[in-house]
Protein backbone atom coordinates (compact mmCIF):
# COMPACT_ATOMS: atom_id res chain seq x y z
CA UNK A 1 0.00 0.00 0.00
CA UNK A 2 2.71 2.45 0.85
CA UNK A 3 6.27 2.38 -1.09
CA UNK A 4 9.19 2.83 0.77
CA UNK A 5 7.51 3.88 4.02
CA UNK A 6 11.15 4.05 5.88
CA UNK A 7 11.70 7.13 3.85
CA UNK A 8 8.27 8.85 3.45
CA UNK A 9 7.43 11.81 5.92
CA UNK A 10 4.32 12.35 4.96
CA UNK A 11 1.41 12.19 6.88
CA UNK A 12 -1.67 9.98 6.29
CA UNK A 13 -5.18 11.25 7.84
CA UNK A 14 -2.68 12.40 10.94
CA UNK A 15 -0.83 9.13 10.76
CA UNK A 16 2.95 8.75 9.86
CA UNK A 17 3.42 5.94 7.53
CA UNK A 18 5.06 3.69 9.46
CA UNK A 19 1.54 3.98 11.75
CA UNK A 20 -0.29 3.49 8.95
CA UNK A 21 1.36 0.66 8.08
CA UNK A 22 0.98 -0.76 11.55
CA UNK A 23 -2.52 -0.03 11.26
CA UNK A 24 -3.13 -1.63 8.03
CA UNK A 25 -1.06 -4.93 8.69
CA UNK A 26 -2.40 -5.36 12.33
CA UNK A 27 -5.63 -4.76 10.82
CA UNK A 28 -5.55 -7.90 8.44
CA UNK A 29 -3.35 -9.96 10.86
CA UNK A 30 -6.25 -10.05 13.30
CA UNK A 31 -8.78 -10.20 10.73
CA UNK A 32 -7.24 -12.85 8.98
CA UNK A 33 -4.20 -14.79 10.99
CA UNK A 34 -6.73 -17.52 10.46
CA UNK A 35 -7.36 -17.40 6.43
CA UNK A 36 -4.84 -17.97 3.85
CA UNK A 37 -2.78 -15.26 1.52
CA UNK A 38 -5.61 -14.73 -0.69
CA UNK A 39 -8.07 -14.15 2.48
CA UNK A 40 -5.55 -12.13 3.50
CA UNK A 41 -5.44 -10.12 0.12
CA UNK A 42 -9.26 -9.61 -0.10
CA UNK A 43 -9.12 -8.20 3.27
CA UNK A 44 -6.60 -5.59 2.10
CA UNK A 45 -8.47 -4.79 -1.05
CA UNK A 46 -11.57 -4.28 0.95
CA UNK A 47 -9.39 -1.91 2.42
CA UNK A 48 -8.07 -0.24 -0.45
CA UNK A 49 -12.03 0.11 -1.72
CA UNK A 50 -13.55 1.31 0.87
CA UNK A 51 -10.31 4.19 1.05
CA UNK A 52 -11.02 4.94 -2.54
CA UNK A 53 -7.06 4.17 -3.09
CA UNK A 54 -7.17 7.77 -0.73
CA UNK A 55 -4.12 6.82 1.98
CA UNK A 56 -5.26 10.07 4.01
CA UNK A 57 -8.77 7.96 4.43
CA UNK A 58 -7.17 4.43 5.40
CA UNK A 59 -7.17 5.41 9.18
CA UNK A 60 -10.79 6.40 9.41
CA UNK A 61 -11.80 3.15 7.15
CA UNK A 62 -10.05 0.83 9.43
CA UNK A 63 -11.24 2.46 12.29
CA UNK A 64 -15.02 3.10 11.54
CA UNK A 65 -17.87 1.33 14.00
CA UNK A 66 -18.44 -1.92 13.01
CA UNK A 67 -16.48 -2.10 9.86
CA UNK A 68 -13.60 -4.59 10.98
CA UNK A 69 -14.83 -6.66 14.39
CA UNK A 70 -11.27 -6.63 15.64
CA UNK A 71 -11.80 -2.82 15.95
CA UNK A 72 -15.47 -2.63 17.19
CA UNK A 73 -14.82 -2.36 21.20
CA UNK A 74 -11.77 -0.14 21.32
CA UNK A 75 -12.80 3.60 22.23
CA UNK A 76 -10.84 6.63 20.52
CA UNK A 77 -8.21 6.23 23.40
CA UNK A 78 -7.41 2.59 23.21
CA UNK A 79 -7.13 3.01 19.12
CA UNK A 80 -5.10 5.60 19.73
CA UNK A 81 -2.72 3.64 22.13
CA UNK A 82 -2.67 0.41 20.01
CA UNK A 83 -2.00 2.02 16.52
CA UNK A 84 0.94 4.53 18.04
CA UNK A 85 2.69 1.09 19.59
CA UNK A 86 5.65 1.52 17.40
CA UNK A 87 8.99 0.95 18.46
CA UNK A 88 11.26 3.98 18.05
CA UNK A 89 13.70 1.76 16.06
CA UNK A 90 10.71 1.29 13.50
CA UNK A 91 10.08 -2.43 14.16
CA UNK A 92 6.54 -3.10 13.85
CA UNK A 93 5.02 -5.65 15.98
CA UNK A 94 1.68 -6.76 17.58
CA UNK A 95 1.94 -7.05 21.27
CA UNK A 96 -0.39 -10.31 21.34
CA UNK A 97 1.66 -12.97 22.48
CA UNK A 98 -0.03 -15.27 20.59
CA UNK A 99 1.29 -13.83 17.16
CA UNK A 100 2.30 -16.03 14.43
CA UNK A 101 5.52 -14.20 13.56
CA UNK A 102 5.44 -15.75 9.47
CA UNK A 103 1.70 -14.29 9.39
CA UNK A 104 2.76 -11.53 10.94
CA UNK A 105 5.41 -10.59 8.47
CA UNK A 106 3.27 -11.61 5.64
CA UNK A 107 0.72 -9.43 7.11
CA UNK A 108 3.05 -6.06 7.06
CA UNK A 109 4.33 -7.24 3.70
CA UNK A 110 1.24 -6.39 2.02
CA UNK A 111 0.70 -3.54 4.23
CA UNK A 112 3.88 -2.10 1.93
Amino acid sequence: MIQDASKDKKMYGGYSATNLINMVARTVYVEGHAEGTEGRKAILSVIKNRSGGDMNKVPSVISKASQFSCWNKMTDSDWKNYVYNVPSNGVLSVTRSNTNREIWRECVSLAV
